[in-house]
């Protein structure tokens, strides 16, 4: 799925997703979402830089690459227009990014 988004509006709260997004507040086990977050959140990875990072919401947590924690190679975005891209299946998944002017 991508999105096209305001580079510049963002927050550091969970959860701004764009995707197949729970439809409710219940907690219905891991890998029920698949969805696209945008902000500067830091509760359960970050990317390289202060944010915002383009990340995959998969229910509980979210996740900027392989591993919890930092992922270096997930840098901050700055452009005043991105697209954001996540693209997976179980245990196989990616997360694209760029400048979308």
């Amino acid at each position: 799925m991508y999105e096209v988004l305001d580079g510049t509006h963002y927050n550091g709260a969970c959860c701004y997703d764009y995707g197949n997004a729970e439809t409710s507040s219940t907690d219905t086990g891991n890998g029920h979402m698949e969805a696209i977050y945008f902000g500067d959140s830091d509760t359960w990875g970050t990317g390289s830089g202060s944010g915002p990072w383009i990340m995959a919401d998969l229910e509980n947590g979210l996740f900027s690459g392989v591993t919890t924690g930092n992922n270096a190679n997930d840098p901050s975005i700055s452009y005043r227009f991105t697209t954001a891209i996540i693209k997976g299946e179980p245990d196989q998944w990616a997360i694209r990014g760029g400048n979308a002017a």
